[in-house]
Order: structure tokens, then C-alpha cells, then sequence
């Protein structure tokens, strides 16, 4: 196969790991780190305004 398609693969992976993230958990982990918190290992879901 040429590199066209392995650049394609490479692509679509990349594609899908940035829809996959959910910045709001780099948001938890930097509010926990700057309030002198050990970084949670679950998530936390608040409500937005």
C-alpha cells in the first residue's frame, strides 16, 4: 500500500481520539490541582449555568 492510505488511517484515528475527549475532565483535574487537591480518579458532573 502506498503512504497515502497509511496517512489516511492515521487521520481517522487522530479524528477519533479528539471527539472522544472531554476537556471537561483536564478542567476538574486543574481545579483540584490549583485547590491543593489530589486529583479525583471518578469524574465530576456539575450542572452548568
Amino acid at each position: 500500500p502506498e503512504a497515502a492510505l497509511f496517512a489516511f488511517a492515521a487521520l481517522t484515528l487522530m479524528i477519533a481520539v479528539v471527539l472522544m475527549f472531554d476537556p471537561m475532565l483536564l478542567w476538574d483535574l486543574v481545579d483540584d490541582l490549583r485547590a491543593g487537591r489530589a486529583p479525583s480518579a471518578a469524574p465530576r458532573r456539575e450542572a452548568r449555568r
